[in-house]
Parts: C-alpha cells; sequence; structure tokens
C-alpha cells in the first residue's frame, strides 16, 4: 500500500472533519464514505488482487483517524460495494474497529450477522468473541463452545499463505481461544516482564509458536498457566478448562495446539490427545498423533490454565 494512497484518505477524513465543523452538521456519514471510495479508488495497488493482510492494515490507520462508526460503516460499506477491495477484509475491520458502546441498533445488526458467520478480523487485531468462558464458568460444553466459534477449518483468520510466503496461524489460533476462555496467552508481550500487551504499545514484541512456549515457561506461571501430562491435558480440557500443547522446534517457528475435549470423554493413551489447530493442517478436532509424527510427539509439553 502505498504512502500517498494512505495519504489520500486520510486528507479525505480530515477535509469532511472541517467542513461538517464549519456546517454545524453531525451527519457526515455519506460524504465521509463518498470522500473516502473517491480517495481509495485513486490509489494504485489496492485491487480485488490486493492482499488480505494490506487491506485491514489500511483500514486499520484509516480507523484510528476517525471517530464516528456510522461514518466508518458507510465508507466501508461503498467501498464494498464497489468491488475495490475485499468484502471479508472489510467486514472483518468493521468488527474490529467498530466501539460496542457507540454502534447503533442498525451497526450491532451488522456486527452481530458477521460474528455468526465465524468472519474475523486481521491476524494481527484481536477478536471479540460472542462465545466466552471464564473460571466461574467451566464445562465441556462451554469450552468446545468457545472453540467451535472460530471456525479454524474455514476462517480466513486462519488461512495458510496470507503473506505468499507459506505462513501459518497456529499461535493466533490459540490467541484467540484462550482469549475468549479469560485465560490469555498473548500474541503481544513485554519482553521483558511477560506482560500481554497489544499491536502498536511500546516495546511490544510479537509471539510466534516458539515465543509462546517460551512465555509459558517462563511466565505462565503468573497468568494461571502450568505444565501438565499428555493425560492431565486431556481430563482437564474435557473438563472445560483451557488446554495447549507446545512444539519448540529450533530452526523454526514451533507450532501450538488447542486441546480440545475429547468425543468419548475419555482420554487414548495410544491416540494422544484430541486437539483443534490453525497451520497448515486447519481441524477442528484430531488425535494429536494424526498430525505430528511420533519422533516430534515424543517432544510436545503441554500447559493448562486451572
Amino acid at each position: 500500500m502505498s504512502v500517498g494512497g494512505i495519504g489520500a484518505a486520510v486528507s479525505a477524513a480530515q477535509n469532511v472533519s472541517e467542513a461538517a465543523k464549519k456546517s454545524g452538521s453531525a451527519d457526515t456519514s455519506c460524504l465521509f464514505g463518498s470522500c473516502l471510495s473517491e480517495a481509495l479508488s485513486s490509489v494504485e495497488g489496492l485491487s480485488v488482487g490486493a492482499s488480505y493482510e494490506k487491506t485491514c492494515e489500511y483500514f486499520e490507520q484509516v480507523g484510528r483517524l476517525y471517530d464516528s462508526t456510522g461514518a466508518l460503516m458507510t465508507a466501508l460499506l461503498i467501498c464494498a460495494g464497489s468491488g475495490s477491495t475485499s468484502p471479508v477484509a472489510i467486514m472483518n475491520l468493521y468488527s474490529a474497529l467498530a466501539d460496542a458502546d457507540q454502534v447503533s441498533p442498525i451497526e450491532a445488526s451488522f456486527s452481530a450477522q458477521t460474528a455468526s458467520s465465524g468472519v474475523t478480523a486481521s491476524p494481527s487485531v484481536p477478536v471479540q468473541p460472542a462465545v466466552t468462558s471464564d473460571e466461574s464458568a467451566r464445562s465441556a460444553e462451554c469450552y468446545a463452545s468457545v472453540i467451535g466459534q472460530f471456525e479454524v477449518e474455514t476462517n480466513p483468520r486462519y488461512a495458510v499463505n496470507q503473506k505468499g510466503t507459506g505462513d501459518t496461524y497456529c499461535n493466533i489460533f490459540v490467541w484467540d481461544v484462550t482469549t475468549a476462555m479469560d485465560a490469555e496467552i498473548p500474541h503481544y508481550y513485554n519482553a521483558k516482564t511477560g506482560e500481554p500487551m497489544e499491536y502498536g504499545d511500546a516495546g511490544a514484541s510479537e509471539m510466534n509458536a516458539n515465543g509462546i512456549y517460551n512465555w509459558l515457561c517462563e511466565y505462565g506461571g503468573e497468568y494461571g498457566w502450568r505444565e501438565v501430562s499428555a493425560q492431565e491435558a486431556q481430563e482437564l480440557a474435557n473438563q472445560g478448562h483451557p488446554v495447549v500443547s507446545a512444539l519448540y522446534r529450533s530452526g523454526s517457528h514451533g507450532h501450538v495446539q488447542v486441546v480440545c475435549p475429547s468425543p468419548d470423554g475419555g482420554y487414548d493413551a495410544e491416540k494422544g490427545v484430541t486437539v483443534a489447530q490453525a497451520g497448515s493442517n486447519l481441524t477442528s478436532c484430531k488425535y494429536i498423533t494424526d498430525l505430528l509424527g511420533s519422533s516430534s510427539l515424543s517432544k510436545v509439553s503441554y500447559f493448562a490454565h486451572v
């Protein structure tokens, strides 16, 4: 995305804001949408083929410059109708940018439709899950519902190769599920203290799967996580506790999974725990032995939030 393109949209937002102040009009949605749509149409590279991630990053920057969710909604819908931007990316960004306390009934309805479709935000943007749990409400059914809402097998948030580099998003899926379970394993953190942080925070570091393993070992105990055996991992997941597996791989990104409730409510020592994962293989529930070779399986660690 070119700097000039971002500048054009920024100028459009500022011009509309100034015009609204001079006229005393509070309804600037259509005007803002038209100006932003016009600005976007002139941006080289923002086409049907534009990358999902760049589209999301672009709208994030524009969204931060304008605090009216109604205006932003209009702008995004106009752009969606023009076919110049990924509709999925647009819906996702609205869900991430809208302030729940300011959203109108119409906007809330749109947001609910978006959430029910399983569409979520760009991988770097925190999700706002509809189904959540905390330590006062643990059960296998609730945990399974939390995991299921992310539709990991089809959700574009976890799609392989979004950047064209063979990239995968196992760490994002773990982040999403544990956040919804009120037991966040963060995507961004303070490398000196282990404290969870957000994208854009001063000093925030991004964690890949190896980073998650290191964080769990070094800081996990401060946030309710402890290492357990494979059998304990399955038993606790079957009780509704958030549980993850972590495989540290030197020289690569590593791999993390969500240990999910087993279909039969038990633990099969031969097949191992049941897991949901993002990655090159997207699955909502499989035995870990179907996903990892025996040489890797022996190196897997398990952590539970209890």
